[in-house]
């Protein structure tokens, strides 16, 4: 490569690129002046703890999710709900993946070669597109959401209208997760993957508050399941006297 070989100078070169072989990868940004097994850990270490991470923050959800449910059969319905949605929004996130594969390569190669202004330019172009893929993704979430539960996955009409209603609200989300989820693949490319982490923790903390929130507080912030509880004992009771009544009229005519 003409980085490590001069033609007027065929010996140096051979002297540089054998020095190379010997000191390890030279690159640039936070892993700069790194051995390579160090340069392993500093990447891996940070997206280990970011899986795990994820596992915690979507068994949680799904944990608080189930705790809505009135009885045995609305708590089925409401877990096939949320295992419908993680397809769903697998399909719509695919474009968001893309963006994200593309702003680590592009970032990336421009942190090795020491171009640190086209990597910060990559970023901003990054979170740009990322916020163009999350409306699409939007989107194809409102478009697409219907058929899929409808048409393509086996679930009743209860667990149907549950799953919709996750993906209706995650729907507004995903511009900005676009956002977020481009500019931390923008700093894994550079060799930040510590800064990903902490954000997505933040997202994650934020997300198991305003859920435990939303379903335990009392109202109007909370109150979900409260009010779920109260309509199952006072509309039976309703319907039943509406009933009655009406058996009175058809027996008095």
């Amino acid at each position: 490569m003409p980085a490590f070989t001069q033609p007027s100078d065929e010996c140096g070169g051979r002297k540089r690129r054998h020095h190379t072989r010997q000191g390890g990868a030279r690159l640039g940004g936070k892993l700069a002046g790194l051995s390579l097994p160090r340069q392993i850990a500093v990447i891996a270490f940070w997206p280990f703890l970011e899986q795990l991470l994820s596992f915690f923050v979507t068994s949680s959800d799904l944990f608080i999710a189930t705790k809505i449910g009135v009885n045995a059969q609305d708590t089925i319905n409401i877990s096939d709900g949320m295992g419908a949605v993680v397809f769903i929004m697998w399909f719509g996130f695919v474009i968001q993946g893309s963006i994200m594969m593309g702003a680590t390569a592009i970032v990336s190669r421009m942190t090795g070669a020491r171009d640190y202004p086209q990597a910060q330019h990559g970023l901003h172009q990054a979170a740009m597109l990322g916020l163009l893929a999350g409306t699409i993704s939007c989107g194809l979430l409102f478009t697409c959401s219907d058929f899929l539960v409808t048409h393509v996955l086996t679930m009743n009409e209860t667990a149907r209208a549950y799953a919709l209603q996750y993906v209706y609200m995650a729907a507004f989300a995903a511009p900005f997760s676009g956002v977020v989820f481009a500019i931390n693949a923008a700093l894994r490319g550079s060799g930040d993957t510590r800064l990903p982490f902490w954000i997505m923790m933040s997202v994650g903390i934020l997300n198991v508050i305003f859920s435990v929130i939303f379903v335990f507080a009392d109202a109007p912030l909370g109150g979900w399941r409260g009010l779920r509880l109260r309509n199952q004992h006072v509309h039976p009771p309703v319907h039943h006297a509406a009933a009655q009544k009406k058996n009175l009229h058809g027996q008095e005519k």
